[in-house]
């Protein structure tokens, strides 16, 4: 039986398929790059391209969504988006430059007592009984599970 050969490509030649990602590579890089469109646009379209050019099958391409990293990259999207919207990520900015100064010392020093802060926090909360604290990178499982948890536990209304 004959063998259907549908690439004869020369030393070097890549395939088709490695063509056109390549083409989607440079394409979102370029776009990445030079800021023209939002990334998490860019990345939408990345993933569209990849499932219209059929290098992925559709459930290849949305199965990224449910993952873990996927989740906490645009839960990141959404609230730095807010804090930007509300101007409180302007606010601190300004706060720290004025505690700062000149200084990147200072600066440093700020952003030390900040997450020192925050580590207080924890361990307060974990005093008051809150066993499921979540510290950043948020566990999104764990957190799922643990409210999942207390609302078995919860009296119905």
């Amino acid at each position: 039986m004959a063998r259907r050969v549908l690439y004869q490509g020369g030393v070097g030649a890549l395939p088709p398929p490695q063509l056109v990602f390549f083409a989607i590579l440079l394409v979102s890089f370029v776009l990445l790059v030079t800021e023209k469109l939002r990334n998490d646009v860019v990345a939408v379209l990345i993933v569209i391209a990849l499932a219209s050019t059929r290098l992925l099958s559709p459930a290849e391409a949305l199965s990224g969504f449910g993952s873990e990293p996927a989740i906490v990259v645009a839960a990141i999207f959404v609230l730095s988006a807010g804090l930007h919207r509300t101007g409180v990520a302007e606010s601190l900015g300004r706060l720290i430059g004025r505690w700062a100064g000149d200084s990147w010392t200072r600066a440093i020093a700020v952003i030390a007592v900040t997450a020192s802060v925050m580590t207080r926090d924890r361990q307060k909360t974990m005093a008051a009984g809150f066993d499921g604290y979540q510290a950043k990178p948020i566990e999104v499982v764990a957190a799922v599970r643990h409210a999942v948890g207390h609302a078995a536990q919860a009296d119905p209304p």
